[in-house]
């Protein structure tokens, strides 16, 4: 239910941040990226 308080503009649907995470290989950009989506989620789970 939590995930429902983050802008969906600012992150998109998960099916499809799942379907673009399907890739061998990161590089540091797109880490930084999903760590930053990952540590809001985490966030707004503990507020």
């Amino acid at each position: 239910a939590f995930l429902t308080k983050t802008k969906p503009e600012q992150f998109p649907k998960f099916g499809s941040f799942l379907r673009n995470f399907k890739m061998d290989v990161f590089n540091s950009k797109q880490i930084k990226t999903i760590r930053k989506y990952y540590s809001k989620i985490i966030k707004q789970a503990k507020t």
